[in-house]
């Protein structure tokens, strides 16, 4: 959906003419649109209409006495911007820098998630056992970036470095889950995020201010609240590998690379669009959920990705048919060669399809059930009958 049909979207939920704000034209960083209000009533009226769609906006008085509304995408645009704000009034110039955009992967924004110290102020990045933690966000999803310190004796043992900016896929109370290679990331947008990092927090000064004690002390629940965010499975606590570590690796960590991948999510799309098409996505994501596979949507087709626990094309089949889906005809694709794919429509068709018949399965056995019990009632009814009339009549001989 394209920023006129979104503006036609705001038109005809609030009865005004909204203007968009690229991310580079306003102080929140964040793409955004806005509209001046005539007066602190019609502000009032709008804020209950996006109270009521859900749209996250924010109210911004001006010198002349009217007010701007501001509307934002999604729900982290929201707290950036409301960090934003309390820098501002704190009149803290250097802290609001640090929450600026730091770069562009893959034609999205590169954002610093805000993180709570113990103290409940905001940073860019914060302490954590002695090391810098910064969590990058794009496109919504999120991972958490460290810098080595060298306490644990990696360098010494294993020659890697300290003084570097690391990816984490996820942090416990006991350990940073680093990635199994620490010295070859395996996808090149963690390389890229670390050359951000690095232009904006040198890695050896932030090494040496961690140890110093010169970092904030991080917000415990806060950070790893957010570190986890896209881990839904939690993660290791141990640095011994295990189930969660590998499946995290394999299954979710490629899942946020996915999504850094693909183009911006549209907030109003989502919220406001063809509402055929949301209840498909959502059928989709049911899927997600039952098989060992990233699922990739590229326009009308949907590509399954092997994963540690599906490891070919074979046992995604295989997969698919024990999740009770008739497979249809499979495609192919220059873009993304070896992946088993199909026409997404007859994706979503064998989804509702095995969706009915469970249902009709459940009904039955629910009539089934009905029967029997009915039956076993109307037959413990006869004996008990039968019981009373031997009792009369012995009773009466």
């Amino acid at each position: 959906m394209n920023q006129k049909n979104q503006l036609d979207i705001l038109k005809s939920l609030t009865g005004l003419d909204f203007k968009f704000i690229p991310a580079d034209k306003n102080k929140y960083g964040v793409k955004a649109y806005s509209c001046e209000t005539s007066s602190e009533k019609e502000s009032d009226r709008v804020a209950v209409k996006f109270n009521e769609e859900n749209i996250f906006y924010k109210i911004d008085p001006q010198s002349n006495g009217k007010e701007n509304l501001i509307v934002l995408e999604k729900e982290s645009d929201w707290n950036r911007a409301l960090a934003i704000e309390n820098l501002t009034n704190d009149r803290d110039e250097k802290a609001l820098k640090d929450f600026e955009q730091i770069g562009q992967i893959n034609g999205n924004p590169v954002f610093l998630e805000i993180l709570k110290d113990k103290d409940n102020n905001n940073n860019p990045v914060v302490e954590w056992h002695q090391r810098a933690v910064a969590v990058v966000n794009i496109n919504g999803k999120s991972l958490p970036f460290y810098v080595s310190s060298g306490l644990s004796g990696k360098e010494q043992e294993y020659g890697i470095a300290s003084g570097k900016w690391y990816p984490l896929q996820g942090i416990s109370d006991n350990w940073l889950n680093k990635m199994p290679d620490m010295e070859h990331n395996p996808y090149p947008e963690l390389d890229e995020v670390v050359e951000l990092l690095e232009a904006r927090f040198p890695a050896g000064r932030m090494k040496q201010f961690a140890m110093e004690g010169r970092i904030p002390r991080a917000d415990r629940d806060f950070l790893l609240k957010t570190a986890n965010r896209d881990f839904p499975e939690g993660v290791s606590d141990t640095e011994n590998a295990n189930f969660t570590y590998f499946k995290n690796n394999e299954v979710y960590l490629k899942k946020i690379i996915n999504a850094w991948r693909n183009k911006p999510a549209d907030y109003f799309e989502n919220a406001h669009g063809n509402k055929l098409e949301d209840k498909d996505l959502a059928l989709i994501n049911q899927l997600q959920e039952e098989i060992d596979s990233n699922i990739i949507i590229d326009g009308d087709y949907v590509f399954f990705e092997p994963t540690r626990f599906s490891e070919n094309t074979k046992a995604i089949k295989n997969s698919l048919i024990n999740a009770g889906l008739e497979i249809y005809q499979e495609v192919e694709s220059e873009k993304h060669p070896n992946l088993y794919g199909m026409l997404k429509r007859d994706l979503v068709y064998a989804i509702q399809e095995r969706n009915q018949k469970r249902l009709l399965e459940n009904q039955n056995k629910k009539a089934a059930f009905d029967k029997a019990n009915a039956n076993m009632k109307k037959s413990e009814k006869s004996s008990f009958n039968m019981f009373l009339k031997k009792m009369k009549d012995y009773f009466n001989e």
